[in-house]
């Protein structure tokens, strides 16, 4: 089988294209990263608050993916870097598994992305509410996605040909199913509601005006940023709030808020 040609052929391309993608997509993941640090740091309220988390997230979870597979495809290149089969062993298992593990917290970074979106253009008030939520979603992916792909630390072990995976409980029922649920949890899940939400956000956005969004909904969230990181109770503000829906132009005006935060 791998004096094959057609195999041999589709293994280049297959390297190649992997390639391509860690020389593109490492240097785009980490100015993604220095822009994300420059933003905590100049505004770290607009960071916490907005799709800063979200995106830092995937970008580093798309990086560790990249030279995780990229390390893979070198180990295939030139076997004679696993010399030590004990150190393989243990090499093996770590890189599958953090390979899969980021690969499934990159997807739902992008999930956290497209929710945040989609809750400040259709719920923008529900939207203002969701103090620190960023953070505890993405606690709560990070967990999830090291429980699901800890079989892998079990079933994969090395051997002269590369990494390979034995039967788990002497049945690979167990090891096909456990991929299912792996493959539901990062592919199929996260992309199904991914679509469905940007396509809401696209239809709402075209219904829209953008002059008249916008303007209203950077007012609550600086009102609410601002009376968030006080105690102190402040005067209410008065804030005009026009929206167009269903040919009604005006749905809000003079919009008088007072909040009162005890941290």
């Amino acid at each position: 089988m791998a004096n094959d040609p057609i195999v041999r052929n589709v293994a280049a391309v297959t390297l190649l294209i992997y390639f391509i993608a860690a020389i593109v997509g490492i240097p785009a993941n980490i100015y993604v990263l220095i822009r994300m640090k420059k933003l905590a740091k100049n505004d770290s309220e607009r960071y916490r608050s907005g799709t800063g988390i979200a995106l830092c997230s995937m970008a580093a979870a798309d990086l560790c993916s990249l030279l995780l597979i990229l390390s893979q495809n070198l180990m295939q290149l030139y076997p004679q870097l696993g010399g030590d089969e004990v150190l393989m062993h243990y090499v093996c298992k770590a890189v599958l598994f953090l390979t899969h593990t980021v690969t499934g917290i990159s997807v739902w970074s992008w999930l956290l992305l497209s929710t945040l979106r989609y809750l400040a253009i259709r719920h923008p008030l529900f939207h203002l509410q969701l103090w620190q939520m960023p953070y505890r979603a993405l606690s709560f992916i990070i967990i999830v996605s090291l429980a699901l792909n800890a079989w892998l630390l079990l079933a994969v072990h090395s051997t002269q040909f590369g990494c390979i995976q034995q039967a788990l409980f002497r049945s690979l029922v167990w090891n096909r199913l456990f991929h299912i649920v792996e493959c539901a949890w990062s592919f199929c899940v996260p992309c199904l509601l991914i679509f469905i939400m940007d396509i809401s956000v696209l239809i709402k956005s075209t219904l829209l005006s953008p002059l008249k969004m916008g303007s209203c909904d950077t007012g609550l969230l600086q009102t609410f940023s601002a009376q968030k990181r006080s105690e102190q109770t402040f005067e209410p503000p008065i804030i005009a709030c026009i929206y167009s829906r269903s040919n009604q132009t005006l749905i809000r005006v003079n919009l008088t808020m007072f909040i009162h935060f005890k941290e």
